[in-house]
């Protein structure tokens, strides 16, 4: 008497071209699977009835990943910032879909995201932007695990390219005073934006949505509280700083503090013969009617500075790395170099500034070639010896 199926036990039969099919019920619904063994089969069954045990519907199990994809889009939009969420949305929509979007959960193996990254390669997509995919990839799907839709996460079996991190550029000690000097010539405007650039290490955005109100004039400090960011559809917004340590309170050299009352009095000057159209915003950088410098404006002034005085062409993140390496070389300890930049880790500033500080490899050659040095033995004992006799190794020869 052939023995009766309990429910959701599942079905395995061969197929005329020789694999096999198997089938579970599933709310009403068969959800069915092809193997080219009977093995690979039990094995998908095994691990169906494992998903709906923990609570699989058939709905979940029919998602397609483009579909999942619009849910946890709207799930992201209400943790991640705004410039984070158009960046998951860019990638999902250009690099993800495409190729995966008609795919169901379920459906989803290792190999179809190998594949996907390897084509993105050899298409001439950046590492970089590949790794993104796998990131944004990674996020959602262990969403739907923690939905119960997946058993595993399908990317942690796909091995992702390594992109080549970015070259880090600083100016040297000569080129700071060039491109200074060359600022102050040709705009001064700007020069108190460079100057805090390269004496905090602050962020472009940091240096933007500086207010008056964040400098306490008696303790010679200032206060990052929050950046200006572009974001779409809204133009220019005040936001908190990208973490909790990057709210931090930093102290200012004699000069630096100077540059700044000068710039405060220029900007009040301008205020009191302002137009109609000045718009206060109480802001340490603005335009001349008072409206914020957006970040594109910066960076382009920033490259005609660069130009100007003959120097490298770099980023103006480059000046937060010169302001960290320089700080570095010259003494300041890691722990305090980090609470200016605002890492949330000491490792962070060690990793990324240590091997690029100059000088740091000979300075330890020289403490290491001090410590093995041996100590100079006194003289009597280091002399050659210049009357030794040998001795005989025969002297009954000499009878």
């Amino acid at each position: 008497m052939a023995r009766r199926r309990g429910n959701n036990e599942g079905t395995i039969y061969p197929r005329p071209n020789g694999t096999y099919r198997a089938q579970i019920s599933l709310d009403g619904h068969r959800l069915s699977y092809n193997g080219q063994t009977r093995k690979a089969c039990q094995d998908w069954l095994h691990k169906t009835r494992g998903r709906i045990d923990d609570g699989m519907t058939y709905e979940g199990a029919k998602t397609s990943l483009e579909d999942f994809f619009g849910e946890w889009l709207t799930m992201k939009s209400t943790t991640v910032r705004h410039h984070t969420e158009r960046q998951y949305r860019q990638i999902t929509r250009d690099y993800i879909l495409p190729q995966l979007g008609s795919k169901e959960l379920l459906q989803l193996r290792p190999d179809h995201i190998q594949l996907l990254y390897n084509q993105h390669i050899e298409a001439g997509v950046s590492p970089r932007t590949v790794e993104l995919v796998h990131s944004v990839l990674r996020g959602a799907l262990n969403h739907a695990v923690r939905l119960g839709l997946l058993s595993r996460n399908p990317t942690y079996a796909v091995v992702p390219p390594k992109p080549t991190p970015k070259e880090m550029k600083t100016l040297d000690e000569n080129q700071i005073q060039t491109f200074l000097i060359v600022a102050q010539s040709e705009q001064l405007e700007f020069l108190p934006l460079y100057q805090l650039a390269l004496t905090t290490g602050m962020r472009l955005g940091e240096l933007l949505g500086l207010s008056w109100n964040d400098l306490d004039w008696d303790r010679q400090t200032l206060s990052v509280k929050r950046q200006l960011t572009r974001i779409r559809d809204k133009g220019l917004v005040l936001t908190p700083p990208k973490t909790k340590a990057a709210l931090r309170t930093i102290k200012l050299g004699t000069s630096t503090w100077s540059i700044l009352k000068s710039h405060h009095k220029s900007q009040y000057m301008t205020q009191s013969c302002r137009d109609p159209d000045w718009q206060e915003k109480d802001l340490v950088f603005t335009q001349t009617n008072g409206k914020p410098y957006g970040p594109r404006q910066v960076q382009k002034a920033y490259k005609r500075i660069l130009n100007a005085a003959g120097l490298p062409n770099m980023r103006f993140h480059d000046l937060r790395h010169t302001a960290a390496t320089h700080m570095i070389a010259k003494g300041v300890d890691m722990s305090t170099v980090k609470r200016r930049l605002g890492h949330t880790k000491v490792s962070t500033t060690f990793d990324n500034y240590v091997h690029a500080v100059p000088g740091m490899q000979e300075k330890a050659a020289a403490v290491m070639d001090e410590i093995t040095t041996p100590v100079a033995l006194p003289a009597d004992l280091t002399a050659p010896k210049l009357h030794l006799t040998a001795p005989k190794l025969h002297p009954e020869s000499d009878a």
